[in-house]
């Protein structure tokens, strides 16, 4: 017997893997899209958490989307062993890092190492996001030094964002559904 109500499935799956330094806000990140109220009293991720977003194609077509699966890690020496088993599979590799902590960028140039060697055949795409861009007035130094990491390590890009606000996050998503429709479904961002 067939149902009268069929729920809606994603175009495809795109799993998408976001590391960062404690405290950068990778959770904050996560929450600002999501469809549960925003907390501010946000705990710190402990190993891993994950959240599942749909993003529609188009805006005026919501039966047409793209399953975002984003797995989430603070990179906690205790889970270390673990995270290749989360990095498998990922289309995207988000790093985050604080625009008001340049300190929390030490160590991407060793990570990005470490994932390179990790999955030298993948060749996973990777993109830069610089988080609480809310509390900075002035970002063009913080951006020199960004656009400097993404043009050494070759990654997709870079994205000053404010979790807290909401700011940039949409453009965001729409670069990695960009990237994700170009190279699993190219037939789907052809104009009719």
């Amino acid at each position: 017997m067939n149902s009268v109500y069929e729920e809606p499935h994603p175009i495809g799956i795109f799993k998408i893997y976001l590391i960062g330094k404690k405290g950068v806000g990778k959770s904050t990140f996560i929450k600002s899209f999501s469809p549960y109220k925003f907390d501010t009293n946000t705990k710190l991720t402990i190993g891993v958490d994950l959240l599942r977003y749909d993003y529609p194609i188009k805006p005026s077509d919501k039966n047409k989307f793209i399953s975002f699966q984003i797995w989430v890690s603070n990179l906690d020496r205790r889970f270390e062993a673990l995270e290749s088993n989360y990095l498998t599979g990922s289309q995207v590799i988000l790093i985050m890092f604080d625009v008001s902590d340049l300190t929390s960028l030490n160590g991407i140039d060793s990570g990005m190492e470490v994932i390179r060697k990790r999955f030298p055949k993948y060749n996973i795409p990777i993109m830069l996001l610089g988080n609480k861009a809310d509390l900075m007035d002035h970002l063009e130094p913080v951006k020199a030094l960004a656009d400097s990491l993404v043009k050494k390590h070759g990654l997709m890009g870079y994205y000053e964002i404010s979790a807290l606000k909401s700011k940039n996050i949409e453009p965001t998503l729409r670069a990695m559904a960009d990237f994700f429709l170009k190279n699993h479904y190219p037939n789907l961002t052809k104009s009719p």
